[in-house]
């Protein structure tokens, strides 16, 4: 696939090494020439200097042959420009990369996508996404959604002591779970293994287990009995990333409190937001944490605008009794750093929440979603069965998959199973497939033979 990335800042230029990883044609625009030079010594990409809302910029850029246009400066208005421009040029896909969600309302008048902007990528709002995905299930290393939020995919560590060590998946010491959750992927010694019936999980494994959030949080909670239970969250900060996370947890049973320095976007929280308790105070002042209680059930979140105050105010929070620590960095290379501070249990990555959103749109043909495993080299494909699918009405131990891969879940309406050997699938089911990057393009061939 052809790529035209616009704007070589940090995002564009991680997307760009990340997507010559996996192969594709990338052609990456900036107007600034030493930021493309820094682009070329580490990836192999075609650059253009110029403006990504110039036309004779974009048609040296090979517009008229690109597949998949992402704008990623740092001016929504030109984003959206270029992305408007690319569509009338032909690109099949074009995602901007926006700070200000507004620019993803719906009017009687206004839609994004009337302009030519298929998708809309907002870092803040990825990152809240995240951070909400831990804050469900702080125990498990990874979460990722999938089929609007009803499937997701969470990843746990096998201990010496852990219920699971030693077992297999035809010989499961609780087997009643294998009727609504999937083993999909085992991380062991950095090397993927897509497990099988008589796979063994021995001890430092990363198990992932795929089924819908109530299965997979039940199994969690028994796999994992220990893990920290969250009553209150603590978020410092009100900006872009706070705020959201506050909207969406709201939603959830949890006491919310927001600390937020600036009165103006403090006094915005408060009018803005229902049940969260908003408190203009400085969050790397000791009284103000100790005010707002910190208990055993406590999870706090560092999001301001400054990775130094993330990471100092989550030292703090730890310090006063927080359980589980959560900072946020958007400078990759303090990302390494934040993560060797023990009182930091878990640290967020700015820049790659918005490159792992934008990711899963490159192989965007016939599948319809497309996500990544943060640690595991391999892809949850959704696919839709179609009436002219070869595989309608076969049973899903008859369908061909490469060996790497993996069936894991079927939507039917408003169910979704297991994807056991026996069940048949039928036209406009919903298929959740876990692969390995070397059989990807296996995967897509299978899917998508017609009959």
């Amino acid at each position: 696939m052809r790529v035209l990335i616009v704007g070589a800042g940090v995002t564009g230029t991680t997307l760009a090494a990340r997507l010559c990883e996996e192969q594709h044609d990338v052609v990456i625009i900036d107007c600034d020439p030493k930021a493309l030079d820094e682009v070329t010594q580490r990836s192999d990409v075609m650059t253009v200097v110029g403006s990504g809302t110039n036309p004779v910029t974009l048609s040296e850029a090979g517009i008229a042959k690109t597949d998949l246009l992402v704008a990623v400066t740092d001016n929504d208005e030109r984003n959206m420009l270029a992305c408007a421009m690319a569509k009338r040029a032909g690109v099949a896909r074009t995602v901007a990369h926006v700070t200000d969600m507004s620019h993803a309302a719906v009017t009687d008048w206004y839609t994004h996508e009337l302009l030519g902007v298929d998708v809309i990528v907002s870092q803040s709002e990825e990152a809240a996404r995240e951070l909400f995905n831990i804050l469900q299930l702080p125990s498990a290393s990874e979460v990722v959604r999938m089929l609007d939020g009803r499937v997701q995919v969470v990843g746990v560590r096998v201990g010496a002591e852990s219920v699971l060590f030693g077992a297999t998946p035809a010989a499961f010491p609780k087997p009643e779970f294998l009727e609504s959750i999937r083993f999909v992927a085992i991380m062991r010694g950095g090397k993927l293994i897509v497990p099988r019936g008589d796979t063994v999980f021995i001890e430092d494994d990363q198990l992932y287990v795929l089924g819908t959030p109530s299965k997979t949080l039940e199994f969690v909670q028994w796999a994992c009995p220990l893990q920290h239970e969250t009553m209150k969250v603590i978020i410092a900060g009100g900006g872009g990333t706070g705020f959201p996370l506050a909207r969406r947890l709201e939603q959830t049973n949890t006491n919310i409190v927001l600390i937020e320095p600036d009165s103006e976007r403090a006094s915005f929280c408060s009018s803005e937001l229902g049940r969260t308790l908003v408190l203009q105070a400085d969050v790397l002042n000791e009284d103000t944490l100790r005010d707002v209680g910190i208990t055993e059930q406590t999870t706090f979140v560092a999001v301001t605008g400054s990775d130094e105050r993330n990471i100092l105010s989550g030292i703090l929070a730890k310090k006063l009794g927080a359980p589980f620590v959560l900072s946020q960095v958007s400078l990759p290379g303090i990302v390494s750093i934040a993560e060797s501070i023990d009182a930091l249990d878990r640290v967020i990555s700015l820049k790659k929440s918005t490159t792992d959103a934008i990711l899963h749109l490159a192989r965007w043909r016939n599948i319809e979603h497309y996500a990544f495993l943060r640690t595991v080299p391999g892809q949850l494909l959704e696919f839709h069965v179609e009436e002219t699918s070869k595989w309608k009405g076969s049973e899903i131990r008859d369908v061909p998959m490469p060996h790497d891969a993996i069936i894991a879940a079927v939507v039917r309406g408003p169910n979704v199973m297991v994807a056991t050997g026996t069940l048949a699938l039928e036209v406009d089911d919903r298929v959740v497939v876990f692969a390995h990057p070397d059989v990807v393009d296996k995967v897509e061939t299978t899917v998508n033979v017609t009959v």
